[in-house]
């Protein structure tokens, strides 16, 4: 009956989001080998949290055990929460420790399972980037925000990308404050602060916003948003071969930490999605280290992740089961294979807030979310077969 209580748990958590997939076993023994490798130490760590920041996860992570303990059922059925970009989600310490305040004076706190169940994850999530912070604040200048405000915005009103300069002549102060905001933020992501300002004074006067707003959403079209779905110019090249009309990629694969057999079922699944009727990805299990061999890790971290530096390691998370594992690791073979995600993710580093958020909630790119459904794109593997094959 547990067992059972813990699989319709699983099964119903798991169609959450990327942000969501931090689940805590039920008692699943986890099918890590221990090893004498030193791979591992090339993981980078975190600083210390503060004594402050400590305190407020571990009282997070407290009263969620707590309350999981109290009242099991309230946990099953936890309705998923994807997060586009007009309903992002923005984690900061204080909103977290205000958040763990109003769950703990509740008195009916049992009918809040899921806000606390989210603040948990939320809450493992920011303390697993806090040693990326600053990677992750170079990342700002991705948000999408301002750029697919104005492209919505004029779509929906004209179905023309852009709107002309009269759309921003006479404004309200409602529209005008959302405007200049949006403005400039979409050209501070490609130009410095005090010219931007400059620039939208001179075209508010000229009312030739319009003009400004186009130049800066085509740049940011072509230099930030299209950027998010192409190979990375650094990207690796791999053996392959043509059967037929079919290309056939080879990986080499190297666990020393990883069951065979749970490793095999999750690059099965690897192999399943990475595949369309031209394209196929077929990896081979090695029991040695080489240089070509792509290293899958554990990490205690609650993230899995491929380095930006050696996307021929990847590091995969202990805190999930299977089913989560599978799909993490096939989107994270798309990091292996040179594809950057596609989901918005930074550090805005004045206002100290990571900020998530999926293109849309309806974007079935792998590369993008892990919800149920997604897939990936047929032109991502014409670019490997273009770019990235070595035909011997």
């Amino acid at each position: 009956m547990i067992q059972d209580s813990c699989l319709k748990f699983r099964q119903k958590i798991f169609l959450l989001p990327i942000l969501a997939l931090i689940i805590t076993s039920c008692g699943q023994p986890v099918p890590w080998r221990k090893s004498s490798t030193s791979l591992m130490l090339s993981e980078y760590s975190c600083a210390p949290a503060t004594a402050l920041e400590t305190a407020v996860s571990k009282n997070i992570a407290s009263l969620f055990f707590e309350q999981r303990m109290k009242n099991p059922a309230g946990f099953f059925f936890i309705e998923p929460r994807i997060y586009d970009f007009q309903s992002p989600l923005i984690l900061s310490e204080v909103s977290m420790q205000q958040n763990y305040v109003s769950l703990k004076n509740d008195q009916q706190i049992e009918l809040r399972s899921a806000d606390l169940f989210f603040l948990y994850n939320y809450n493992q999530r920011f303390e697993s980037q806090r040693c990326q912070f600053k990677a992750l604040a170079e990342k700002k200048k991705f948000d999408l925000r301002p750029y697919l405000s104005f492209t919505h915005q004029c779509y929906k009103k004209y179905n023309e990308v852009y709107c002309d300069n009269n759309e921003y002549v006479n404004m309200s102060p409602e529209k005008e404050a959302w405007t200049k905001s949006n403005a400039l933020d979409l050209c501070n992501s490609l130009s410095t602060s005090v010219s931007c300002i400059k620039e939208y004074k001179f075209n508010k006067m000229n009312n030739t916003l319009g003009d400004m707003i186009r130049k800066y959403q085509s740049r940011f079209e072509t230099e930030r948003y299209e950027t998010l779905f192409r190979l990375r110019p650094s990207h690796n090249k791999y053996s392959c071969v043509r059967e037929g009309e079919k290309t056939i990629m080879h990986l080499k694969i190297y666990s020393p930490s990883i069951e065979r057999a749970y490793l095999q079922a999750l690059l099965n699944e690897v192999e399943a999605n990475w595949q369309n009727s031209r394209f196929a990805l077929k990896v081979e299990l090695v029991d040695s280290d080489s240089q070509e061999a792509i290293k899958i890790l554990p990490t205690n971290k609650a993230v899995s992740y491929v380095p930006d530096d050696n996307n021929r390691r990847v590091y995969l998370s202990r805190t999930q089961d299977l089913q989560t594992s599978k799909r993490i690791l096939a989107h994270e073979f798309g990091h292996v294979l040179g594809f950057p995600d596609c989901y918005i993710e930074f550090f805005d580093d004045k206002k100290k807030e990571l900020v998530y958020y999926e293109i849309s909630k309806n974007y079935s790119n792998i590369m993008c979310s892990l919800k149920n459904g997604v897939s990936v794109p047929e032109d991502y593997f014409l670019q490997l077969e273009q770019n990235s094959c070595i035909f011997n």
